[in-house]
């Protein structure tokens, strides 16, 4: 008995939890964020490669490192604010020259960094994927949930004649239901769809603060170039 009344609260519990509603901003701020990446980074990067052969690209490349570095950091506090989880910065020590071409081609070639873009770069895709699956459940399970108000709605602006050409969903399965016992059926179907969606966006975010983790670069030590 007890273990059924744990399902049924965790399964409910989720619309009642202030850590569900931050999982859904931080989705929905993770849709801005990856254009903003996507388009710096495939804009920096290319723009440095392109113009590498005249060494101008060179600083370019090496501020979209640098920068790659500074968004990690704001990804990763913002996830611990928002999130709740705690993400460990880098430590990285240099032991080789002052030399500002060889600390560039240390970064250069530090897998790290190129980790922390390719995270950037994805955080486009998971953005976009997050947005649509939050706005597209959360529109259709309110709707649902609303239908009562909303057949309120038709029927003091429209009248019954908006019912003349409507025809029952329930009516393909048997059942006659008048407009009113219609849109009860629909609010309960929008309230599970609801908490349904809920728990979607909180594996969504789940998955999410995992490639954080797996993505983040790591504590190591830089070998200088010999």
């Amino acid at each position: 008995m007890n273990h059924q009344k744990n399902i049924v609260e965790s399964f409910f519990g989720v619309a009642l939890s202030k850590q569900t509603y931050l999982n859904i901003l931080y989705l929905l701020i993770s849709f801005p964020l990856g254009i903003f990446y996507f388009v710096y980074f495939v804009t920096g990067i290319s723009l440095g490669i392109g113009l590498a052969v005249i060494f101008i690209g060179l600083p370019i490349l090496a501020f979209m490192i640098w920068s790659a570095k500074g968004l990690m950091r704001f990804e990763r506090l913002m996830a611990e604010a928002m999130l709740g989880i705690h993400v460990d910065e880098p430590a990285y020590y240099n032991t080789g020259s002052n030399s500002a071409a060889r600390r560039f081609l240390l970064e250069l070639g530090n897998p790290d960094n190129w980790k922390s873009i390719i995270y950037l770069l994805m955080k486009f895709a998971l953005g976009i994927f997050s947005f649509t699956v939050c706005v597209s459940l959360i529109s259709v399970s309110l709707a649902l949930f609303l239908s009562p108000l909303i057949l309120q709605i038709i029927m003091s602006n429209v009248g019954p004649d908006a019912y003349f050409y409507y025809t029952s969903p329930f009516s393909y399965i048997g059942f006659t239901m008048t407009p009113f016992q219609e849109s009860l059926v629909f609010m309960t179907i929008g309230f599970f769809l609801s908490i349904i969606t809920l728990h979607i966006t909180n594996l969504i975010t789940y998955v999410s603060a995992k490639l954080l983790y797996f993505m983040s670069p790591v504590v190591r030590r830089i070998q200088s170039i010999s």
